[in-house]
């Protein structure tokens, strides 16, 4: 259980980490674009080196394989160029928070989507959730109009294309596995 914990800290600060490079990258003149395409382009060297270590077989593309890819990645393009985007618009702070609704965003696929029924702990979380982040802008207080409403759209559709890669991700390995 205790390695558990630590797992997800570290999963917490890998996520965020970037986020801080972000804004240090902005302040040296990168633009959003930008930081994706390094981005990706240490993640792809990071996979090559990895799969070259442990021997592990390159998988197959297949037409299905490839669709599904692309698909998948749809989500984490737009994830990514929207949160980036955002921050450069936006607190730090308030875009992560709106990213982190995504657990929401999932749920609300599922029902649409799937057609799964709503069970009350998550009628109840995401009554807390969209409360506690109307919360966290100050909606209720007006000083709701300080903010970009263009950095809390893009925060937002950051939040809910995450969702989607989750969601996608999560059918995709059901059907593999079931």
């Amino acid at each position: 259980m205790v390695k558990g914990y630590l797992y997800s800290l570290f999963s917490t600060f890998c996520f965020a980490l970037p986020t801080v490079f972000t804004v240090f990258a902005y302040q040296d003149g990168l633009t959003p674009k930008s930081l994706v395409f390094n981005q990706t382009a240490i993640a792809a060297v990071l996979l090559l080196l990895y799969v070259m270590w442990t021997g592990e077989a390159f998988p197959r593309l297949t037409k299905q394989s490839t669709s599904d890819f692309f698909l998948a990645g749809a989500g984490k393009a737009v994830t990514v160029i929207a949160m980036f985007m955002a921050i450069k618009l936006m607190n730090v702070s308030l875009v992560l928070t709106l990213i982190f609704m995504y657990p929401a965003f999932v749920v609300l696929l599922e029902y649409f989507i799937d057609k799964k029924s709503l069970r009350i702990q998550q009628v109840l979380g995401l009554v807390c959730t969209f409360v506690g982040e109307l919360l966290v802008l100050k909606i209720f207080q007006g000083e709701f109009q300080q903010l970009s409403a263009m950095g809390t759209l893009l925060g937002i559709l950051s939040g809910v294309a995450w969702g989607w890669m989750i969601y996608w991700s999560s059918a995709f390995l059901y059907h593999q596995c079931f």
